[in-house]
């Protein structure tokens, strides 16, 4: 599982920026992402207009929550 990451930017499209460059950082180095699990599978930045598109997948498990029964979603940690 991969260590808590605390972002730098105040805004939170900007932290949606930081969060995208880690795990494209992650998914590229063979020493955290060792079966080599692709998160993004595409990134662009128009030059031209500076719009930034990313997509992204990731799997997920359903977890009942201990509290009050319900069904919580939790994404699963595939990165060292």
């Amino acid at each position: 599982m991969a260590a808590a990451v605390v972002t730098k930017s105040t805004t939170l499209e900007n932290q949606l920026l930081e969060i995208v460059e880690l795990i494209a950082i992650k998914q590229g180095d063979p020493a955290t992402n060792p079966d080599a699990v692709n998160f993004i599978t595409s990134y662009n930045r128009n030059n031209l207009t500076g719009q930034f598109t990313v997509a992204l997948s990731f799997p997920s498990s359903d977890v009942i929550d201990a509290t009050d029964g319900s069904i919580d979603v939790l994404a699963d940690a595939v990165y060292l």
